[in-house]
């Protein structure tokens, strides 16, 4: 099966793509990522939030330090639930945020998430 990705796509951009008929797939926009993401009809059934149901068992954190980087950090999530890996987002966890980071520590000690 075949992820399509598009990046940097603008709200203006996506309302021209998505007149565009496709016979097998389904388009996606991430607003806050900026991206367009195309999921074949054959997979669209068997996926939840985004993933599919061979994905790993273990997760993957994105966290963000503030919300600056919020942009950069979905679109590596819609890249990684695109390849199947399912993700956890922890946001704005920086030395301001440090009481959000406190109450994600259960999550991140947990040995289902990857570390490294």
């Amino acid at each position: 099966c075949l992820f399509v990705v598009l990046q940097s796509v603008s709200p203006e951009m996506y309302e021209k793509v998505k007149t565009i008929q496709l016979d097998h797939g389904r388009l996606q926009y991430h607003k806050v990522a900026q991206v367009v993401s195309m999921t074949p009809f054959s997979l669209v059934d068997n996926i939840p939030n985004g993933g599919s149901t061979t994905m790993p068992s273990k997760r993957i954190v994105i966290a963000t330090a503030g919300t600056t980087d919020l942009p950069v950090a979905e679109e590596a999530a819609v890249v990684l639930e695109a390849a199947h890996c399912k993700v956890d987002r922890i946001c704005d966890v920086g030395v301001a945020g440090l009481h959000r980071i406190l109450r994600a520590l259960p999550r991140l000690q947990d040995p289902e998430y990857w570390i490294r």
